[in-house]
């Protein structure tokens, strides 16, 4: 699911440096690491952990014969359940990258799921391709895995409907995900774009004269429309909508002097961006 376009770096230097900002969003943390592969969790999955655990809990604990401790403990289980699917969907990217030959970054575990910081474009097409479909492809057995536990578990308990309620997001995790968006890596036939390389197009057509210089290319990766600049560092955009006010944001984090090294600077909320890592400097000035 990566779509690559280049951009043409006009003229003009941007301002330096990149800081926190404070908002719905935070800085990532580095949890672990898999087989030399850095594990990060956003600041805010957190929010999103500890709404699912509520909700699970006041799920079971209305609609089930059991108690409070028991209800709070189904749910715990049932988080871990659901993030550990979403970890090893990751997991599935990176390792497959990694077979590939391709740099992995890291693994992020965001509010909305996660992603996998991997230059998959570099070995091709179809490369690019299996590298994308891996990640559906390992929740769809994860989906099958949880379902048959389901359908085999003592139903005295609450387990096979906990597992059924995992199983079944995994399944719909797994066709979401599946969702097509091909590299390119020529012209199209009818010399029209749509789609997800559209929406590249509209973001680097946003891009700021003074930014320009710094863009080395984009994709299109599970966490939407990624812009790269030429020292690694990577702007992550989400959708087409509010580019200009994204890129405005954009300047103003890598504008802030506090912070000089970064990996990923986070668009999805305009009015709150967020930062991430420490891997690569700012780019020179031209």
């Amino acid at each position: 699911m990566f779509s690559r376009v280049r951009a043409d770096p006009p003229l003009a230097a941007p301002t330096r440096g990149a800081g926190t900002l404070p908002g719905m969003f935070g800085r990532s943390f580095r949890i672990a690491r898999v087989g030399g592969i850095p594990v990060n969790v956003d600041a805010s999955w957190i929010y999103i952990a500890v709404l699912g655990v509520y909700w699970l809990y006041v799920q079971f604990d209305a609609r089930l014969d059991v108690d409070s401790t028991a209800a709070f403990g189904y749910a715990v289980l049932g988080a871990i359940l659901f993030f550990g699917s979403v970890f090893l969907h990751e997991l599935a990217h990176a390792v497959t990258a990694r077979m590939s030959g391709i740099h992995v970054e890291g693994i992020t575990l965001v509010f909305f799921g996660g992603f996998t910081s991997a230059r998959s474009e570099q070995k091709g097409a179809w490369r690019s391709f299996a590298i994308s479909a891996m990640g559906p492809a390992t929740t769809l057995v994860v989906a099958a895995v949880l379902l048959a536990a389901a359908a085999v578990v003592d139903g005295d308990t609450p387990l096979p409907r906990l597992l059924e309620i995992v199983g079944r997001i995994n399944l719909f995790m797994a066709g979401f995900n599946a969702l097509p968006g091909l590299p390119l890596e020529s012209v199209p036939e009818a010399g029209r774009v749509g789609g997800s390389v559209l929406e590249q197009v509209h973001v680097l057509a946003a891009a700021p004269a003074d930014l320009r210089p710094y863009i080395e290319s984009s994709y299109y990766g599970e966490s939407g429309v990624d812009v790269d600049l030429t020292s690694g560092v990577e702007l992550r955009f989400g959708n087409d909508t509010q580019a200009a006010r994204k890129w405005k944001a954009a300047a103003a984090v890598l504008a802030d002097p506090s912070v000089t090294v970064l990996d990923y600077v986070a668009l999805y909320a305009p009015s709150h961006p967020a930062i991430g890592g420490s891997g690569h400097a700012l780019p020179p000035v031209p």
